[in-house]
């Protein structure tokens, strides 16, 4: 028997070994934190992106600059949901709730909310609006889109009132 070729096959085996443990470590403890850390830097882009829209909305409305368009972009590295839907009747109008939900592998569920209060994260109002907006149904549509990039074109139509409260209407569409 040669001593020699046993003593190939187990510095390969230990090798083999030593690299196996070492990529288990690596995917145990390193990768998920590397996930994770990517994760939160989305949910906070992502939330930096819905308060400026709402602070540019806010804007729009203390300005009363009727017929200008802005638009926000929305990214995010994993599969996302954003929605524009109606809320309660203004009149002939509605109240409009855009609603953006995004399911992390490793972080908290992400679900805010755009509408005539403010920025809801997960069910919790974080900030406040200075104005109560709302859409015509004529020129709005509910509408709902998935992926990973989402454009949001929206218009300050000028303020209306309604039962003696103000309203500031927009129209909005999801691109």
């Amino acid at each position: 028997m040669k001593e020699e070729g046993v003593s190939e096959v187990l510095g390969f085996v230990l090798i083999l070994m030593t690299c196996v443990i070492f990529l288990s470590l690596f995917t145990a403890a390193v990768l998920p934190n590397m996930i994770k850390e990517s994760e939160m830097q989305d949910t906070q882009s992502t939330f930096l992106q819905f308060s400026q829209m709402k602070s540019d909305m806010d804007t729009l409305c203390l300005a009363d600059a009727a017929g200008v368009r802005r638009y926000a972009v929305f990214t995010e590295s994993k599969t996302a949901r954003l929605s524009l839907s109606y809320g309660k009747p203004v009149g002939v109008l509605r109240e409009a709730v855009l609603t953006y939900e995004s399911e992390n592998i490793l972080t908290e569920k992400l679900r805010l909310v755009l509408s005539k209060d403010g920025i809801a994260k997960n069910g919790r109002l974080v900030l406040p609006s200075s104005c109560r907006f709302a859409v015509n149904p004529a020129d709005t549509a509910e509408q709902m889109k998935t992926g990973t990039d989402f454009r949001v074109e929206y218009t300050y139509l000028g303020p209306v009132t309604d039962h003696g409260a103000e309203w500031h209407l927009f129209s909005m569409r999801i691109l």
